[in-house]
């Protein structure tokens, strides 16, 4: 049992620790399940289509390292060719990344130019949102901690 004259310091420190882990957890969630939409919002509302590599592209940072990005074109259903580079990148040598090859692509049908080359390796999201979620089930608030 807990000495009534603590009980309060006792809840403030529940709350304060509480409320920190909780915080962090929704964060966590609410990132990952932004990260997830982004993600797989082309695979169901786009048009998919198969692109060849053409290369990598190089862009530097602001530390001066650089990281190699996929390159590639593909065609829309009229026709037309486009050209794409991945919006993450999976290393920082070109031998990180294929050099030839066919990758999948989504494109937006209103806008054929709007595209991404789909990439099933980023699992950071995924794996964060368990993370997420027991910092929210730790935080809640329950009357038997004081108990």
């Amino acid at each position: 049992m807990v000495n009534p004259g603590n009980k309060a310091r006792l809840y403030y420190s529940f709350s304060v620790f509480g409320s920190i882990m909780l915080l962090s957890g929704v964060g966590l969630v609410c990132f990952s399940l932004y990260a997830v939409y982004k993600n797989l919002y082309p695979v169901f509302f786009w048009e998919k289509t198969r692109g060849k590599i053409l290369g990598t592209v190089q862009q530097y940072d602001s530390s001066g390292e650089f990281y190699v990005f996929e390159k590639a074109s593909y065609e829309d259903k009229s026709g037309n060719q486009f050209e794409v580079v991945s919006s993450t990148s999976a290393g920082t040598t070109e031998a990180d990344m294929p050099s030839t090859g066919e990758v999948t692509i989504y494109y937006n049908p209103k806008n054929s130019k709007e595209a991404v080359i789909f990439m099933s390796r980023n699992f950071l999201p995924i794996i964060m949102l368990p993370f997420g979620i027991l910092l929210i089930f730790l935080g809640w608030p329950l009357e038997s901690k004081l108990e």
